[in-house]
């Protein structure tokens, strides 16, 4: 006769267990950690400055970063099950490209188009005729940047010229996927690699977090990679 007590310990769950949208939250989570990085900026876009947030002096870290590394691990384990279901690593990215360009793609053309001249300090002809419209639209969509300038907008507030800065994360989303894709392909996913990998990847985390953070003011392309 199998016990309860065995038959608790013989389902005990795994992640995978609960990876279908109705049997996770985790799409409230992300909501949370997106609606915490809103609360974070108000603190930024008010004093020009994330060193205003208390969490900042409290943990080395604003709000925003705490939410921003949250999402990241949820989106990490969709995008892990993604690649896992892909039938070929064009699928994955392919679902990888739709998944971000079609949504910044109208973001960018409607912020650039649209808001941009109805906020602009300057008339719409000079705002229209500006390199800078253009650079912000090439920069944005390239992801080589999430704080390009609109033309005379936002020039006169405490974080001056930031326009849709919350942008600046999706470069590291991509090289976050083309990471995953690499490991994948390598067959580092596979179960009798799946102890060591661990370790390895929990060792290496270490080293990097060994040190106390700078601010984020300071921070460089490898400080935002880590």
């Amino acid at each position: 006769m199998v016990t309860t007590a065995g038959m608790h310990l013989q389902k005990s769950p795994r992640l995978g267990d609960i990876m279908a949208p109705e049997d996770n939250s985790f799409g409230v989570m992300r909501l949370l950690m997106a609606s915490l990085v809103l609360i974070s900026h108000s603190y930024m876009y008010t004093f020009g400055t994330t060193l205003a947030e208390p969490l900042t002096t409290w943990t080395g870290h604003s709000l925003g970063e705490h939410a921003v590394q949250g999402f990241f691990i949820l989106s990490g384990i969709l995008v892990a099950q993604s690649f896992e279901r892909s039938r070929s690593l064009f699928d994955f990215a392919a679902a990888r490209v739709l998944r971000i360009f079609p949504g910044l793609i109208v973001c960018v053309l409607l912020t650039a188009l649209l808001l941009g001249p109805l906020v602009s300090q300057l008339a719409p002809e000079q705002y229209f005729s500006s390199p800078v419209l253009f650079a912000y639209i090439a920069k944005t969509l390239s992801l080589s940047t999430g704080s390009a300038p609109l033309p005379g907008v936002f020039t006169d507030v405490p974080m001056a010229g930031s326009v849709n800065s919350s942008l600046w994360t999706l470069k590291y989303e991509v090289l976050c996927y083309v990471g995953l894709a690499l490991a994948g392909t390598a067959g580092l996913f596979a179960a009798k690699y799946r102890g060591v990998v661990t370790i390895a990847l929990a060792a290496f985390l270490v080293v990097i977090f060994a040190g106390d953070p700078e601010p984020i003011e300071n921070y460089t392309f490898t400080d935002n990679v880590r």
